[in-house]
């Protein structure tokens, strides 16, 4: 299959896969690995007249409701465009960011797989360059709900994975004791519709150009911090369509601490450089050194601001 028909072919699965976790009801049991740490949690997932509830609780260590790590990451922009790894279990993607990334990522589709009795269709996300990593994800045939996923180092080797191992949908849930359980969870969304709406009312700082991005990475966010504050820090987001990176501008004081080099926790990373009286940290799910470049070129622009 050509690569265009691969790409239109992918689209429908994944735009099949957002529209599952906004229409469809389901529970389960799911586990996420990420380097050396292992994670299993129970989900939750009602949808009821367009609104959505969800609820994760952890199986083991302390019992406690939680959010897998891969679902407390900065992968959102603050335009809703980018998240395959999201504030929920399940990816979710826009058209319009699926479009930017193409230009980013080579899609296809891998075939036939079973994921907790059910029938997978695979799909392989994998980027053009090593300013990004790669995904491999698998979708139920029959709903589009994604059953599990990979995300894969510039290598290919796996950083993280979640995988149910378990799951029950439509007929085979109670929905009136999940709508007991769940009356007082916090709404997830009201409806897709509302989500690209929220979208679309965030996205004017696109257009903005910066010097010496990594490609196909572009302006998709911009705050300030409170005013209160009187700080001067701002908060910018550049995504590539599939994942975004944020990173935090502010002036050095007295009382910070300086801050250098590269950290990691989990899947994510941090890169921190002071120039002068300017401090950056970048901040995602990307390689190091998308990190630094991104980072370097906002010190640039800084350094530039300061000579006009």
């Amino acid at each position: 299959m050509a690569q265009g028909e691969q790409f239109k072919a992918v689209s429908e699965w994944l735009d099949r896969m957002a529209h599952s976790g906004r229409e469809q009801s389901y529970q389960g049991t799911f586990v996420y690995i990420a380097g050396m740490d292992m994670e299993t949690l129970s989900i939750t997932h009602l949808v009821k007249d367009g609104e959505v509830r969800e609820r994760v609780v952890a199986l083991s260590g302390p019992v406690k409701e939680t959010r897998p790590a891969a679902a407390r990451g900065v992968s959102d922009t603050p335009s809703g465009e980018a998240a395959l790894l999201s504030d929920s279990v399940f990816p979710q993607i826009s058209p319009q960011a699926l479009r930017r990334a193409r230009r980013a990522y080579f899609f296809r589709l891998d075939g036939d797989d079973r994921v907790a009795g059910l029938s997978a269709q695979k799909i392989s996300i994998i980027p053009r360059d090593r300013f990004r990593f790669g995904y491999e994800l698998w979708l139920e045939r029959e709903t589009g709900l994604i059953l599990r996923w990979e995300l894969l180092d510039t290598n290919r080797r796996p950083l993280a994975k979640l995988m149910f191992t378990e799951l029950r949908v439509g007929d085979a849930l109670d929905l009136e004791r999940l709508e007991q359980e769940l009356r007082d969870e916090k709404l997830v969304s009201r409806s897709l519709e509302a989500a690209v709406s929220a979208r679309d009312s965030l996205t004017s700082e696109q257009g903005i150009r910066f010097r010496g991005l990594p490609p196909s990475f572009s302006l998709t966010g911009r705050a300030h911090a409170n005013a209160l504050d009187q700080t001067g820090a701002e908060h910018l987001v550049f995504s590539d369509g599939l994942v975004s990176v944020s990173v935090y501008l502010e002036p050095v004081t007295e009382s910070q601490g300086r801050r250098q080099g590269l950290s990691r926790m989990g899947t994510t990373s941090a890169w921190s450089r002071q120039q002068g009286d300017v401090q950056v940290t970048t901040v995602g799910e990307v390689p190091p050194a998308t990190l630094k470049r991104i980072g370097q070129s906002m010190l640039n622009e800084a350094a530039q601001r300061q000579r006009r």
